[in-house]
């Protein structure tokens, strides 16, 4: 039976490794009570990644079960990995791009018998980590693991370099940040030159990696809908390729470098269009935000591990947190809910335990739309 005792309300959150290190385990469940988490497909094969890691001062196995510990806590959805998303949008498919998680048609998501909600069931997802979490590991895990660390292997950014030099020193000699670069990529973006507009979209269909009879049904697209400029006419997928643009020009420009890893972090950028707050400690993923910005918010890995840190000692010392001076989580609150911080209170010192927001202190109609939903849930664990 599932467990729906806690119910995790907050601002969207899609976080990387490096946060996910940066916090003890104790940050990180204080963490996923004021969050609502987003696990983008990257950091799930990062993790699995270090059970070939070579470093020596680090167990690979261990190194992963610790990780997963912590993820055990993230109670969130797992969006449609970028590349189905952008290839399908240029299809016409339509993809939210101001806060909301397409889950697309997976076995745990699907719609309540009254047709009013879309339920995404964590459960297997949780089960996956519990099971990492002890050190539990199959072939498969394994072969996940050698696979992403060969596919690292192959990443050769300097052939981004080198194909991008002449174009870039021609067209931004004088760029000096990663925001000049944005700018002039918004200005290509948005001229209506036909012949640049479908450069743009080859250029696209090629980083996504569509077959040419997806590429003729694209194009058919494109002139039954009067040949419109592509941010208008994709606008996800012209998202990803204004990202590429911007790291691909960086990277010819020097303003960012080759290193290999910097190409799985964009991954990570990819998604951002489904949460409301990103969240890093690594210096790429600030300097690129200029590409990412919507109406969303970066907040450095060190701040919010602060702001955490400073939580987790009153509730050492049994005080009730409540509104913060300077806090980062509070201020995102304040812009991205409808309802004030939650304040976490202290237990009994009996229950040993601290207390979350339950189905029960919800309003009557949402409580009561929530507790149908989980005894469906319940009902599709049980066998029949």
């Amino acid at each position: 039976m599932h467990s729906y005792n806690r119910i995790v309300i907050g601002p969207l959150l899609i976080f990387d490794k490096s946060l996910l290190h940066l916090l003890s385990a104790e940050e990180f469940s204080e963490l996923s009570f004021h969050f609502r988490i987003v696990v983008a497909p990257v950091l799930i094969k990062e993790i699995i990644a270090d059970l070939t890691s070579k470093r020596k001062d680090r167990i690979p196995e261990d190194t992963v079960a610790m990780l997963a510990r912590k993820m055990m806590q993230a109670h969130g959805g797992e969006p449609v990995h970028w590349q189905h998303l952008a290839a399908g949008n240029l299809l016409g498919q339509q993809v939210p791009m101001f806060g909301s998680v397409p889950v697309g048609g997976r076995p745990n998501v699907f719609r309540t018998k009254d047709g009013r909600g879309l339920v995404y069931d964590t459960k297997p997802e949780q089960e996956i980590w519990q099971r990492w979490a002890a050190g539990n590991f199959n072939v498969e895990d394994l072969e996940i693991a050698r696979q992403w660390r060969d596919d690292l292997k192959q990443l050769d950014l300097q052939d981004v370099h080198r194909r991008w030099q002449a174009f870039s020193r021609e067209r931004f000699p004088h760029a000096r940040s990663v925001y000049d670069l944005v700018c002039e990529v918004d200005k290509i973006m948005s001229t209506y030159d036909l012949s640049l507009q479908k450069r743009l979209l080859l250029e696209m269909m090629e980083l996504l990696g569509v077959k040419e009879d997806a590429r003729r049904a694209v194009m058919r697209r494109w002139i039954v809908s009067k040949l419109p400029i592509i941010r208008d006419f994709a606008p996800f997928a012209s998202y990803v390729l204004r990202l590429y643009l911007v790291f691909a020009f960086g990277i010819s420009t020097g303003l960012v470098s080759t290193r290999a890893s910097n190409a799985i972090d964009l991954e990570y950028l990819f998604y951002v269009p489904f949460c409301m707050v990103f969240s890093s400690a690594d210096n790429f993923h600030q300097d690129m935000w200029a590409a990412s910005a919507g109406r969303n918010s970066f907040v450095h890995g060190a701040d919010l591990k602060e702001d955490l840190r400073c939580r987790c000692e009153q509730l050492k010392q049994a005080v009730p947190t409540g509104p913060m001076a300077d806090s980062v989580i509070d201020r995102l609150w304040t812009t991205y809910m409808r309802t004030p911080p939650p304040k976490k209170q202290i237990a009994s010192a009996d229950s040993g335990n601290k207390l979350h927001v339950t189905v029960d202190d919800l309003e009557p109609e949402i409580r009561d739309d929530l507790k149908s939903i989980f005894k469906e849930l319940d009902e599709r664990d049980t066998p029949t």
